[in-house]
């Protein structure tokens, strides 16, 4: 049986972003991330995108970062040296 829409129901047709999220440890590690959830072409496709990034300091002084997107394609993170 197919489920019953509300009367006022309409499919999404513009993504829908999802608040920024942003913290940092006591240890000096911090990350940052937010999303978007892209609509499909079906009431039950769609897809979630992420982004964000994730810093800390090693043992030596070297400060690292990694920057990432997470979506349908699947995880992409790209590392670097910062100083």
């Amino acid at each position: 049986m197919p489920r019953q829409r509300p009367s006022n129901w309409r499919a999404r047709t513009q993504a829908i972003n999802i608040p920024l999220r942003s913290y940092e440890t006591s240890n000096g590690i911090s990350r940052t991330e937010t999303g978007e959830v892209k609509p499909g072409a079906g009431e039950e496709d769609g897809s979630l995108s992420v982004q964000g990034s994730t810093s800390w300091s090693a043992p030596d002084g070297k400060k690292y970062e990694i920057s990432f997107t997470a979506d349908e394609t699947g995880y992409h993170p790209k590392f670097r040296l910062v100083a």
